[in-house]
């Protein structure tokens, strides 16, 4: 017996750590970070696969939101008097209970004001304010430190409670309380207030510590608790029904995107567990609502972690280790052991309210399984993983992704698509490579190509080449888009701004700020790996391609930055704003195009739009070889804009026409340089 266990002794040893490392990490991992961090992801995703509930039909948000400071049309803080109003309103509107999530920490500004709230406060009978608790720790002592209403409205108040919230260690926002410091929180005080005088008994002489934390059970993202907009409750005749609050508890807060109280710093808005999958936070008073929904449905939430729960979950994590010698039954078992204890996790939660604290023991099945039958994949992944860091600095991230997953894409040879191509060159760049060291020239190219090419990749083009300062940039392949034409003009837009970034450096270095030129075309292109078979090239090729390449070279003769043709103008599916320029003959093409200048994302003012209708009018004019007219209207536009560079040019064409006039006129530019 002692020779086996000599001889099996590194079995032995690997088998037992095997045995014991996944029980630890599940024993401990709670207790850190990570771990803190996989149980409550755990908790998010259960809330997000639940969605959106039933909202509790006795809460309801009034809104201090943007269409009520358009309303209103007043800076804030607001007088008091409106929220006097609002409360004599909800009031009369049979509200149970009215809660702000307001602090009134100072006098109004406004004369009078505080005593017309207060009044207005005295008369309901049924109002909660706020106040705040925070504590200041220095070294040696800490200092509790208590905020509340003026006295004289904290008197009138039905009760004065806290607003604050205590978000879990990851900063979101899951658990409510019920008292902090032996004071009720804005929505135990609410909802208490709302009781018989029996059932408010019941509720406190309960040990209130012992219910709390408790998860609130959020009825789904923001803008699920029913809302309604501060202006339209002061002038609810006009804009809601007659029993729209009756018998309602009523939260009144600040739902704005701009953060409007001068007591904060910030938007009183606040991660909640749908903001790990959304990004998305919610307003303080749709917790608050939330929070006092969910107490009066009796904290139907419960935290489940036991010993028997830690045996179970130990049994489970340490079955992968007999299926070690077989990978193909071992990924099998670790896949049905997640889905099955994960189903078990989500149909109690969904029908018992019972959560339970999966993310690490699901991580520890996973990472056991993984760690014990995948050591082949692991070595395959690691060799690609190799390739891809090599193969990266050639060609796009995206045709990586093509070729690692399809192998026949390294065979030389194309297919016909409707892409987007774009083309920028810096101005002038010839020059500037004489002014300065070829060091400070490379180490400025590298900067601006970096800041170019990352719009490029975040807008999902692909990096076709580098022609010393130029960059060609493909849209729409390798990976199928509709949007590509899109996605090429947000990135040119995106390519000028980006030139603020750039040009501290050459500022820096006795330059100018750099200026550039982009060309952009969409139509039908051959895209592929084009080369010989030693050495080839993802790029695209056609009559298309050539004359973005060409526009690019426009933006020269026209003086602005973006030069779209026609076939883009009228693939984009977003609203972009297009100056119409010319219609040209490019060198090496047959048919004429018509171009755009570019202008922005989106609709421009009215100044500008007047500008562009006044332009095509002259254009027009132009084409139709009525240029004496059209010289008026190009001088009218260069009076008010004389800077502009399609109009100074457009002048200056009708000037030689005039002077010079051609035996047959179509209206057309040829251009005889590319």
């Amino acid at each position: 017996m002692l020779q086996w266990a000599k001889d099996n002794f590194k079995k032995i040893f690997f088998f037992t750590i095997g045995l014991l490392l996944p029980i630890m990490l599940l024993f401990f991992a709670p207790d850190f970070k990570f771990g803190e961090t996989l149980n409550y992801s755990w908790i998010d995703l259960l809330y997000t696969i639940r969605g959106n509930i039933q909202p509790n039909k006795n809460v309801i948000v009034v809104a201090i939101d943007e269409p009520s400071f358009q309303e209103i049309n007043k800076q804030w803080p607001w007088p008091r008097s409106f929220h006097g109003k609002l409360i004599s309103e909800l009031k009369k509107a049979g509200a149970k209970v009215v809660a702000f999530d307001i602090m009134f920490v100072e006098p109004s500004k406004y004369k009078g004001d505080d005593l017309k709230f207060e009044k207005a406060i005295k008369k309901a009978g049924n109002v909660v304010l706020g106040a705040s608790i925070s504590q200041v720790k220095r070294k040696g002592y800490s200092q509790t430190i208590f905020v509340q209403p003026l006295q004289e409205l904290a008197n009138a108040a039905s009760s004065v409670a806290l607003v604050n919230f205590f978000p879990d260690p990851d900063g979101i926002i899951r658990h409510g309380r019920l008292i902090i410091n032996n004071m009720p929180t804005l929505s135990f005080a609410a909802a208490l207030l709302s009781f018989s005088p029996k059932k408010q008994n019941e509720w406190l002489n309960r040990d209130l510590y012992s219910l709390q934390p408790f998860l609130i059970n959020f009825a789904g993202a923001s803008g699920s608790i029913t809302t309604v907009s501060y202006y339209q409750v002061l002038n609810r005749k006009k804009y809601l029904p007659d029993n729209f609050f009756k018998n309602k508890i009523v939260l009144v807060g600040l739902a704005s995107d701009a953060a409007v109280e001068v007591t904060r710093s910030a938007v009183d808005s606040f991660p909640t567990p749908f903001f790990r999958f959304s990004r998305k936070n919610m307003f303080g008073v749709e917790i608050h609502a939330n929070t006092v929904a969910t107490i009066l449905e009796g904290l139907p939430l419960k935290e489940v972690d036991s010993p028997l729960l830690f045996f179970i979950f130990a049994i489970i994590v340490s079955i992968p280790i007999f299926f070690r010698k077989y990978p193909i039954r071992l990924a099998v078992t670790v896949i049905s052991l997640i889905i099955f204890i994960s189903g078990i996790s989500i149909w109690l939660f969904l029908t018992q309210g019972i959560v339970l604290h999966m993310g690490v023991p699901l991580f520890t099945l996973a990472i056991s399984g993984v760690g014990w039958g995948l050591t082949g994949y692991f070595s395959t992944y690691k060799e690609k993983k190799k390739i891809r860091g090599a193969f990266d600095r050639y060609v796009p991230p995206a045709v990586v992704e093509q070729v690692l997953k399809n192998p026949h894409l390294l065979n030389l040879g194309g297919e016909k698509k409707f892409l987007t191509v774009l083309f920028s060159d810096i101005r002038g760049f010839t020059s500037l490579s004489e002014k300065i060291s070829p060091e400070t020239l490379i180490y400025l190219l590298n900067d601006y190509l970096g800041k170019m090419t990352d719009k490029v990749f975040s807008n999902n083009g692909t990096l076709d080449k580098y022609i010393g300062d130029a960059i060609m940039a493909v849209y729409g392949a390798p990976i199928t888009r509709n949007d590509h034409a899109d996605a090429a003009c947000i990135t040119a837009l995106e390519m000028i701004e980006a030139l603020d970034e750039v040009a501290p450096l050459w500022i820096k270095e006795g330059l100018n700020k750099p200026q550039i030129g982009i060309g952009i075309n969409s139509g039908d292109m051959v895209v592929g790996n084009i080369g010989s078979y030693k050495h080839f090239d993802y790029t695209v090729i056609g009559d298309e391609v050539n004359l973005a390449s060409r526009l690019e070279g426009l933006t020269k003769e026209y003086g602005v930055p973006i030069i779209v043709g026609e076939n883009t103008k009228n693939a984009v599916t977003e609203e972009f704003t297009f100056r119409e320029l010319d219609l040209v003959k490019v060198k090496g093409k047959l048919k004429p195009v018509k171009i755009f200048h570019l202008v922005k994302r989106g609709k421009v003012d009215a100044k500008l739009n007047e500008l562009f209708h006044k332009s095509l009018e002259g254009l027009n004019l132009y084409r139709k070889g009525n240029w004496s007219d059209a010289l008026k209207i190009f001088e009218e536009i260069l009076k008010l804009y004389p800077d502009d560079r399609p109009s100074q040019l457009f002048f200056n064409r009708c000037k030689i026409l005039m002077e010079n006039e051609p035996e047959t006129w179509d209206g057309i530019w040829k251009m005889t340089t590319k």
